[in-house]
């Protein structure tokens, strides 16, 4: 409304094995809607999808969640949020770790160090939800915003900060975890 501009929607292009990508389309019904969605994240066979969808409702406070669906032949399911936390607070960014049990995501919920944090829930088998989530800590986190992680097979987290030292903005950086604790996170430059 403030800007005249369409709400953010979820895309899809394939990659033909000469390396090309085809042109980017909408993904199907029931995916985009009426708000914004996007920072999404598959699994490995590409079956079930974590995305963002933030609402926007004039009459209070507008948050954002992290959404789940599972592809359904053409098709998706309807998508349902995943509990990550008291539903006062914004998630977004999930990224599934290659292992499909670790969710890393942003939020600004009581426990941050400041603006967004990063943070990692473990999926439970027996009660087929997602574990309490637990904050990256302060070799990650700042007292500004963190935000967009990804991890990588190797285990290499990637993220965005506008609190560690860099060039302005939000710089793109990687870390380590050795099992224990992250390393100390190195710009991208």
């Amino acid at each position: 409304g403030g800007t005249g501009e369409k709400f953010q929607d979820l895309f899809e292009a394939q990659i033909d094995k000469k390396g090309k990508w085809s042109t980017p389309t909408p993904m199907p019904d029931p995916l985009n809607g009426e708000v914004n969605e996007g920072a999404a994240t598959l699994d490995r066979k590409a079956n079930e999808m974590y995305f963002t969808r933030c609402g926007f409702d004039k009459n209070r406070v507008n948050t954002c969640a992290v959404f789940y669906t599972k592809r359904k032949g053409q098709t998706w399911e309807i998508p349902i949020e995943v509990h990550l936390g008291p539903d006062s607070f914004t998630y977004g960014h999930p990224n599934l770790a290659p292992d499909g049990q670790t969710l890393y995501f942003t939020s600004d919920m009581t426990g941050t160090l400041g603006g967004k944090d990063i943070w990692m829930a473990k999926y439970d088998k027996k009660k087929r939800d997602w574990g309490t989530a637990e904050n990256l800590g302060p070799v990650i986190n700042t007292e500004l915003d963190e935000m967009f992680p990804h991890i990588a097979d190797d285990g290499t987290l990637y993220f965005s900060s506008k609190g560690h030292i860099g060039m302005g903005g939000m710089d793109i950086f990687k870390s380590k975890n050795d099992g224990n604790k992250w390393d100390e996170p190195v710009n991208m430059r």
